[in-house]
């Protein structure tokens, strides 16, 4: 839509950790059933999506994507916040898995580095906020 190669290659990084993830959770997975039902979910939702980004005129697309994308990303949190009330609820941080950790600290990582390359001290901003929040969340 909008030929950003910066923003490609940032959500090309992104789906490769992504799939790592799905992968791992495929492999780990005792009931794959579960997993397949997620993931015709996932696909359809995504599909949905693309359906309504392409319902609108040429010139408002890239608009409505972005908006799509950051409703998505904020529904994303959603996981994160079940594990932190999770934590809190249990005195403890044992039970968040390492990778999602590891995997949340290298995505807001990369897109406080992209708002730093492109100057958009918004990004910047948020990023720095919410990596501060979880790190003191976490047990040293």
């Amino acid at each position: 839509m909008s030929n950003d190669w910066m923003q490609i290659l940032i959500n090309a990084f992104n789906l490769t950790f992504l799939s790592g993830y799905i992968a791992a959770y495929a492999y780990y997975q005792p009931k794959r059933k579960y997993l397949i039902g997620q993931l015709i979910g996932a696909f359809a939702i995504i599909k949905l999506a693309f359906l309504y980004v392409d319902s609108h005129d040429a010139e408002s697309k890239i608009a409505v994507m972005g908006s799509v994308a950051a409703g998505a990303q904020i529904l994303g949190l959603g996981g994160r916040f079940y594990e932190l009330r999770r934590a809190i609820k249990l005195g403890t941080t044992e039970y968040i898995p390492a990778i999602m950790q590891y995997a949340f600290a290298i995505l807001m990582a990369q897109w406080f580095v992209f708002g730093l390359v492109t100057g958009n001290k918004f990004i910047v901003v948020s990023d720095y906020g919410v990596a501060c929040g979880f790190t003191k969340l976490r047990p040293l």
